[in-house]
């Protein structure tokens, strides 16, 4: 009988934390296709010659957060003033003369609302 408790009890062990990694897995796909959907988003704002410019693929585009500030970024909707955003980043080829291209993504409706600020 206590062996059978046991045994039981080691079952139900192995069963949660499985559920459990299996769950974090999930999580963590779902965060990086999110990250995939803002940068293909900011990609498709590009016009054709800042896509030439583009070090590498829009998969390799570097995101970060950041409170929109209209002293650092170009703004189309001045209401997302002071509202956190995503910043997508590209790497140029002429980085060293304009920096690279930056565009400020409303991440909940995939939106471009803005870019950073070149030379």
């Amino acid at each position: 009988m206590k062996t059978m408790l046991i045994l039981a009890s080691i079952s139900f062990s192995i069963l949660i934390t499985g559920c459990d990694m299996t769950n974090k897995q999930s999580e963590s796909k779902t965060i990086e296709t999110q990250m995939k959907d803002v940068r293909e988003t900011a990609w498709s704002s590009l016009s054709p010659s800042e896509k030439k410019e583009v070090i590498g693929t829009w998969k390799e585009a570097s995101i970060t957060k950041v409170i929109a500030n209209p002293q650092k970024f170009y703004l189309d909707d001045r209401s997302y003033e002071g509202k956190e955003l995503t910043v997508v980043t590209f790497r140029s080829k002429k980085s060293k003369i304009l920096g690279d291209i930056s565009k400020l993504v409303d991440e909940k409706s995939q939106k471009v609302l803005g870019a950073g600020f070149r030379e």
